[in-house]
């Protein structure tokens, strides 16, 4: 069974949130699932137990627990990232080890996952971004150059919001300065005396003015499509094109 319709026998989207997060993917690529977490319409968890419903397969949701020190050692960083698994757990009776992946669609993860572990492993899909938290918590900050590093930003001194007035600083950029390699003064000030007149000479949205012999006359818009089909419309635009011609 496809992933669109688990989800929608899930009642976790509609058809017509599918046809266009499918839609999406067919012109911008990626994958579904990352496309429905991006528009808001599922969590990374409702994906993850969709996907091990498609593929039978358990799954488990890591948020950032404890991992054992024994597996973090024996088990180091560059492996888990470089085919995005977590050993989380071994069952004390069986010997088997737990561990999480999201990647288990992938071949190489598959294959790595035979060469590294022993034959007892039991694997559980997990959520790319909690396999990544994770890792950050158990491999990445015990490390002592991270934790030098978080003291350091610690100890760097915060930038207050009070210490900036946007307003002041908007009104103290030079657009010339700025922009000089596009821009000259004298293109500036004349933009900005268009935009004196524009400002003094506003269009209203529902009307357009007719740059004729008649200033100030003005044509309005149909407000029903339908009337664009109306022959005296249709004469007195021919009459206007013939009067514009002579």
């Amino acid at each position: 069974m496809k992933l669109g319709q688990i989800l929608i026998i899930k009642e976790l989207i509609t058809h017509e949130q599918l046809a266009f997060c499918l839609w999406k993917q067919e012109y911008f690529g990626g994958k579904l699932g990352r496309i429905l977490i991006s528009e808001g319409l599922i969590t990374e968890f409702q994906l993850v137990e969709c996907l091990a419903y498609q593929w039978d397969m358990p799954c488990v949701l890591l948020e950032e627990k404890p991992i054992p020190r024994i597996l973090v050692n024996q088990y180091g960083l560059n492996v888990c990232l470089n085919y995005h698994f977590v050993p989380f757990c071994s069952d004390p009776e069986s010997g088997a080890l737990f561990i999480a992946t999201s990647s288990y669609n992938e071949k190489q993860t598959r294959d790595a996952i035979v060469d590294i572990f022993p034959p007892k492993t039991k694997i559980f899909i997990a959520g790319a971004n909690d396999v990544v938290r994770t890792l950050w918590a158990n491999w990445i900050k015990p490390i002592p150059e991270f934790r030098e590093l978080v003291v350091d930003l610690e100890n760097e001194t915060p930038v207050q919001n009070d210490d900036f007035e946007s307003i002041e600083i908007l009104e103290e950029i030079n657009v010339p300065c700025l922009f000089n390699n596009l821009i000259s003064e004298t293109d500036s000030e004349d933009a900005s005396e268009d935009i004196d007149i524009i400002e003094e000479n506003p269009i209203e949205s529902d009307e357009v003015v007719q740059e004729s012999k008649e200033p100030g006359k003005k044509i309005e818009i149909p407000e029903n499509f339908e009337d664009l089909d109306d022959p005296s419309l249709i004469k007195s635009i021919k009459k206007e094109k013939s009067n514009q011609k002579e």
